[in-house]
Formats: C-alpha cells, structure tokens, sequence
C-alpha cells in the first residue's frame, strides 16, 4: 500500500508562512518603520509564498505528465527513435 506524501507545492510555502509568521510576530512590534512599509513587506511576502505555490505545482504536473507519456511509451513498445551520437 502506497503512502500519499506531501507534495512540494503545500509544504514548502506553509513552512515559509509559518516562518513569516514566527518572524512578524517577533520583530514587528519591535520595528520603527511606518505602517506602509510594513504592509508592503507582509504583501511582498504573501506574493512570494503564492508565486512559490504556483510555480510548485506547475513543476509537479509537468513531472506527473512526463511520467505518464513515458508509461504510455513503454506499454506501446518502447521508444523507436534511432539513437545517435
């Protein structure tokens, strides 16, 4: 029985969320910045964590269709392309 995993796409931005978070939580009541460069910086951080997210998941269903084709491949009788070098 195969064991679902987590994918990249979820851990890896719900881990720099909670990092942000930790970090926000910590430093900015000690900050003397203006309250627009804070804003600024938590949106900058949400648009990072939701282009790592996007961009995860592109990976990952790329990788899913490549190994479907290679299966596809293989159950047709392999690949029939002349190898050359």
């Amino acid at each position: 029985m195969r064991k679902n995993k987590i994918r990249k796409s979820t851990w890896i931005p719900l881990a720099f969320t909670l990092y942000s978070i930790v970090i926000y939580a910590y430093l900015l009541p000690r900050s003397t910045a203006g309250t627009g460069t804070i804003i600024f910086a938590i949106v900058l951080n949400a648009l990072i964590i939701l282009a790592l997210w996007w961009l995860y998941r592109k990976k990952e269903k790329m990788a899913l269709e490549r190994e479907r084709e290679l299966m596809d491949r293989t159950r047709k009788g392999g690949d029939k392309t002349p190898i050359t070098n």
